[in-house]
C-alpha cells in the first residue's frame, strides 16, 4: 500500500470514528432529556394526596422542567437532522486546505466575539446540540429550585443566586475553551 492509499484509508477510518462519536452524542442527548422526562412523569403522582396537589410550587416547577426536557428532546432530533446536512456540505467538492476559507466572512457573531469558520448548517447543528444539553441543565435547575420552595422561598432564592454564579463561571470557561478552531476577534 502506497502513501496515498494509506492516507485515504486513514482519513476514511477517522471519518467513521467521528460519525460514531456524533451518533453517540445524539443518543446521549436523547437519553438524558428523555430519561429525565420519564423520571419526572413518574415523580408527578407523589405530589398528589387525595386528588389534590400537596406542593403547588414544586408541581409548577416540575411541569415547567418537563416542558424544557421535551424541548431538549426536540432540539436533539433537529441536531441529528442538521448533522447529516452538515456532512453533505463537507462532501461537496472543494480545494484541499481551503474548506473553511469560503465561510470565514460569512457568519460573524460579534456578541460572542468570534468569527465562525464552519458552514452555516454545521454551526446551527452545533447550536441545537448545545441547546439540547442546556435544556437538561435548565430543567434540572428548575426542579431543584422547586424542591427548595418546599423548604421556603428564602432557600429557593439563595439556590437561584448560587446557580447564577456557577452558570456564569461555567459560561466563561466554555467561551474560553470550546471555540477551538475558531478565530477569536481581538478587541
Amino acid at each position: 500500500m502506497d502513501k496515498e492509499q494509506f492516507d485515504a484509508a486513514t482519513a476514511l477510518k477517522r471519518q467513521e470514528i467521528r460519525a460514531q462519536i456524533d451518533n453517540d452524542v445524539v443518543k446521549g442527548l436523547l437519553l438524558i432529556n428523555g430519561g429525565a422526562a420519564v423520571a419526572l412523569l413518574a415523580f408527578l403522582p407523589t405530589l398528589f394526596e387525595h386528588g389534590k396537589v400537596t406542593q403547588i410550587w414544586l408541581f409548577v416547577f416540575v411541569l415547567f422542567a418537563l416542558l424544557v426536557y421535551l424541548i431538549g428532546l426536540f432540539f436533539a432530533v433537529i441536531h441529528n437532522h442538521l448533522r447529516r446536512r452538515c456532512s453533505i456540505e463537507y462532501d461537496k467538492p472543494h480545494q484541499p486546505g481551503k474548506i473553511y476559507q469560503k465561510y470565514k466572512d460569512k457568519i460573524k457573531w460579534k456578541w460572542l466575539e468570534i468569527v465562525l469558520m464552519e458552514p452555516d448548517v454545521c454551526v446551527v447543528s452545533w447550536a441545537f446540540m448545545a441547546f439540547s444539553a442546556c435544556c437538561f441543565i435548565v430543567a434540572g435547575i428548575l426542579v431543584m429550585i422547586g424542591g427548595f420552595t418546599v423548604l421556603g422561598w428564602g432557600a429557593a432564592i439563595l439556590a437561584l443566586l448560587i446557580i447564577v454564579v456557577l452558570l456564569s463561571i461555567a459560561l466563561w470557561i466554555l467561551r474560553k475553551s470550546l471555540f477551538i478552531g475558531w478565530d477569536l476577534i481581538e478587541k
